[in-house]
């Protein structure tokens, strides 16, 4: 491998980090803004963390069910699968988060997860 590759490696296993850990700092934030959104108790806005877990573990089977069936069904070389999926799932994070920023009811907020 030459240096630009491993360097773009790199950018991506850090980038990756850096997205984990700012999401596991945002879960309070997540709460309050959804308790001020929906003008619901936060009592009440904590059990979307329960349904956001819920929603990530499906998002998760889903991929490695798309993975497996991609890769026994291509051609490609696994790496060029692997890109795909990576970009296919930071597009939908980004759709989510967008989503979650403009949700009007609870189920758009669910949905944006």
């Amino acid at each position: 491998m030459n240096a630009f590759v491993i360097g773009k490696n790199i950018t991506v296993c850090l980038s990756i980090i850096f997205i984990n850990a700012f999401s596991r700092q945002s879960s309070s934030i997540f709460i309050q803004y959804t308790s001020k959104r929906l003008s619901w108790p936060v009592s009440t806005a904590g059990y979307v963390l329960s349904i956001k877990a819920l929603v990530s573990l499906g998002v998760l089977i889903g991929l490695a069910g798309i993975t497996r069936l991609l890769k026994a069904r291509s051609i490609k070389q696994p790496l060029y699968l692997d890109i795909w999926i990576v970009r296919s799932s930071l597009t939908l994070l980004v759709v989510g988060n967008i989503l979650i920023g403009l949700s009007w009811n609870a189920a758009s907020l669910i949905t944006g997860e």
